[in-house]
């Protein structure tokens, strides 16, 4: 039987081979990087989704590598809270595991057998032809057959542009940063010993910090217009003192910018 292939080894690739090795089906994993890497600065995991991974045997590997979250709140830009958090004991299945996107990857990464990803294989097109198996041409000239082919290459899929030529990729209207700050966060606002996730609001522009494992606090920033990465800083000024040092205090190279898009189905 031929592999299924998976046009792309991100975390939706990745757990989708989990899943189909779980049911026997042999994967094979189409990878555009020259090797793995870990991308990308935090991510939430909500019950559903940590329930897929305990039944793909992976969920207890991510132990001690994050931090639950219940509810987060929202502030205005001067601080004040909008929606205070929700700050009850989070409980395991019910909330928001939060942790490093890379420690994730390496968990997926480490427990596929390396047989099942091909790397340097970047998807230019794909040829089916009814009855046969589906072959798939890479850019280096080579091809790849197998039983069917899934399309997990992201915003930017060539799989879904051959399926649904009209599919085009549009600008959401704003502009997304993110990292992994080792700074603590000192909230005079509240009581709690506690440091919650929220998220403030000033005129175009958004704040976002969830606390992960001591002493790191994953941040985001969105804003209606373009701001060069040096200014960030200053931008966040009038989130306080505590914002204006989390992003400070993340070095340069591990700060990343998306033009945030979705993709458009003409009609």
């Amino acid at each position: 039987m031929k592999p299924v292939l998976i046009a792309g080894g991100g975390i939706g690739g990745m757990t989708l081979a989990h899943a189909l090795k779980k049911a026997n089906i042999p994967v094979l994993v189409l990878e555009q990087a020259k090797q793995f890497r870990r991308v990308g600065g935090g991510i939430g995991l909500w019950g559903p989704s940590l329930k897929a991974l305990k039944q793909l045997d992976l969920e207890e590997q991510l132990e001690g590598r994050g931090k639950y979250m219940s509810c987060a709140g929202y502030r205005n830009q001067s601080g004040k809270w909008l929606v205070r958090p929700d700050i009850m004991t989070p409980k395991r299945h019910t909330s928001c595991l939060c942790l490093p996107r890379g420690d994730l990857q390496d968990v997926l990464y480490e427990n596929l057998d390396k047989e099942d990803i091909l790397f340097n294989a970047k998807v230019l097109s794909y040829t089916d032809v009814i009855g046969e198996d589906i072959t798939v041409q890479l850019a280096d000239g080579r091809e790849v057959a197998g039983s069917l082919l899934i399309g997990a290459d992201g915003i930017n899929s060539l799989v879904r542009q051959q399926l649904f030529p009209e599919s085009k990729p549009q600008h959401c209207g704003y502009y997304y940063w993110q990292g992994v700050g080792n700074s603590s966060y000192v909230d005079n606002d509240t009581t709690s010993t506690v440091t919650p996730a929220f998220e403030a609001w000033g005129p175009g522009i958004r704040f976002g910090m969830v606390p992960l494992q001591h002493p790191q606090n994953f941040w985001f920033v969105c804003s209606d217009v373009e701001i060069p990465q040096e200014e960030l800083t200053n931008a966040v000024r009038g989130f306080g003192t505590s914002t204006m040092n989390l992003v400070e205090n993340t070095p340069m190279q591990e700060i990343f910018r998306s033009e945030l898009r979705d993709v458009f189905m003409s009609s």
